[in-house]
């Protein structure tokens, strides 16, 4: 997938959610290599994502028991 450096988080979030047959976008948390977890509302550029960086998506989850 290919997006703009200066596209947020959000934006990449929308575009998985048209591969995943309409998985919602509220749903996914996107981590980089680093282990940081990426903000919807920050760039791609923000976390200097080049065109080789990895990422790596989870579900959030809600309310789970301790």
């Amino acid at each position: 997938m290919e997006l703009d450096i200066t596209a947020k988080v959000d934006d990449l979030k929308s575009k998985l959610q048209d591969m995943l047959n309409g998985f919602p976008a509220k749903k996914m948390k996107i981590r980089i290599e680093d282990g940081i977890w990426l903000k919807d509302e920050n760039t791609l550029a923000f976390y200097n994502l080049n065109p080789n960086s990895s990422l790596a998506m989870g579900i959030k989850e809600r309310g789970r028991k301790k």
